[in-house]
């Protein structure tokens, strides 16, 4: 039997993260309701653009009707193959409809109108800023523009995928920090100025919580989820410090690369110059136990063991997705398709399980995601089938 409770709130939290632009990942089904094929089910219909476009029709008329007709929702993704379709476990079944029934919820309660709002087309993704009254804001990417405080005074400086906040003594004389933050999803990148002139480069499906002004008092503390280059400007007198989930790292002025998506298993900093040190999360910092970093070295924390080990790297094979390329040394199959679908913003569902664990080593620079993928198949032969935004490889 089908614990509806728990469904209702899986396809809430499914739907608000549809609408806000975000990918779902298979650590976002959660409970032992679903196995690993159910959940790959969920995304797959989830991400499907020609159900998308379903959904806000379906939702438009629920917005107007207040009708949440089950047949009605049934006939527009009902699979091709009725004789299938009975085979399809009923609490992905479930987990899909509930999903669309939420998504008109979310329309219904935000906008009346029945309109559906002009950053939830089909199919797109768009980088959001949330501001310190919870608010959220579209920064359009062909758009400039000013980025304001509460009382109207310009903050910083919007140009495309960029944002550049401006140094000014309130900086010293703030004593309660105000946050914005940045959400950066799958195929995109963006860069940030902060407000003490460090910058800082977001990759694909990631986020930053980061002060409007630091304040003049204790560390300049930063949280990331996903990955970023940080340019730390230098002040002795305030380590900047970057929380993840899992480790922190303090620094004084350096350069260094931070990957904590929270899908990976692992989290790694790659230094590229100056020191840095790392600490447990939830822990205070202290100098003389924290491991110290050297430039050129890779720091892995295992999530799962907490434990951190040290190797020393090429940088550059951590660094090129600033410059827009894919590098891939002794990575396995599964991480690599996961960064594919970051970067290319598609949906890749890996029914060849052994594929997962093969490693490759390659590099490519404005290659479509077909001729990445026919590159590994003729290392390791495996057919897949390219439906829309999404990719599926076959068992």
């Amino acid at each position: 039997m089908i614990h509806f409770d728990k469904m209702v709130k899986t396809a809430i939290k499914l739907a608000d993260m549809i609408l806000r632009g975000k990918r779902i990942e298979r650590t976002d089904i959660e409970g032992d309701l679903f196995s690993d094929e159910d959940r790959d089910y969920v995304i797959e219909h989830l991400s499907d653009p020609v159900k998308i476009e379903a959904q806000h029709k379906i939702a438009k008329e629920l917005c107007k009707t207040r009708d949440k007709d089950w047949k009605k929702i049934e006939a527009a993704i009902r699979p091709p193959d009725k004789k299938v379709r009975y085979l399809y476990s009923w609490a992905r079944i479930a987990a899909v409809f509930a999903g669309f029934i939420a998504i008109g919820y979310f329309f219904f309660r935000d906008h009346l109108s029945g309109e559906p709002p002009a950053d939830a087309v089909a199919g797109e993704q768009h980088i959001t800023l949330r501001l310190p009254d919870g608010s959220i804001t579209v920064l359009e990417e062909t758009a400039d523009g000013a980025i304001k405080d509460r009382s109207g005074g310009i903050i910083g400086v919007r140009r495309g995928r960029s944002i550049n906040y401006r140094k000014t003594e309130k900086a010293v004389n703030t004593t309660v920090p105000e946050y914005h933050e940045i959400q950066i999803p799958f195929g995109k990148t963006f860069e940030l100025i902060l407000s003490d002139g460090t910058t800082v480069n977001l990759n694909a499906g990631s986020s930053l919580k980061y002060p409007i002004h630091f304040t003049g008092e204790g560390n300049r503390q930063v949280f990331l989820e996903g990955e970023a280059y940080f340019d730390v400007e230098k002040n002795p007198e305030q380590p900047f410090v970057v929380e993840t989930d899992g480790i922190n790292i303090q620094v004084l002025g350096t350069r260094f690369v931070v990957n904590s998506y929270k899908e990976e298993s692992r989290i790694h900093t790659v230094l590229l110059e100056g020191s840095v040190a790392l600490f447990e999360k939830g822990k205070d910092y202290n100098p003389e136990k924290a491991p110290r970093m050297v430039p050129g070295q890779k720091a892995t924390w295992d999530k799962t063991q907490k434990d951190i080990s040290f190797e020393d790297v090429d940088t550059g094979v951590y660094t090129g997705w600033i410059e827009g390329k894919l590098i891939f040394n002794h990575v396995v199959f599964g991480e690599i398709l996961r960064r594919l679908e970051r970067y290319y913003d598609i949906a890749i569902i890996n029914k060849n399980k052994n594929l997962d664990k093969e490693i490759f080593t390659a590099g490519f620079e404005g290659e479509s995601v077909e001729n990445i993928l026919n590159y590994f198949g003729r290392n390791y032969p495996f057919e897949y089938t390219v439906r829309g935004d999404s990719i599926v490889i076959s068992p």
